[in-house]
């Protein structure tokens, strides 16, 4: 594994985005659909946020949500509000779910 450093988090942020929607681009073109498993929490929202703003074919993303709270969507604690707040939002076609392991 390689380790990669950036000095400023605006270079982050564009690299992890370029980098997701590749694969999500892959995955679309091989199968037909693809699938983005987040994390929620406030340290994602620049990424977030910037991949809001890309030109992808959302409505074939299932976004899987690996860590929610146990709170309603509409409360302000959920991660789901958080990611329709932030990467859905530009993207309103979007399958969003949660993961749970047993």
């Amino acid at each position: 594994m390689r380790n990669h450093y950036f000095e400023e988090k605006s270079t982050l942020v564009s690299a992890l985005k370029k980098r997701i929607l590749e694969n999500l681009e892959s995955g679309i073109q091989i199968r037909g659909s693809s699938v983005l498993v987040v994390s929620g929490g406030s340290t994602p929202r620049a990424l977030f946020e910037a991949l809001s703003q890309s030109v992808l074919d959302w409505h074939l993303v299932t976004i899987v949500l690996a860590d929610e709270r146990w709170v309603s969507a509409d409360d302000e604690n959920s991660n789901e509000s958080f990611v329709r707040a932030t990467l859905l939002l530009n993207s309103y076609r979007c399958l969003i779910t949660t993961l749970i392991l047993k």
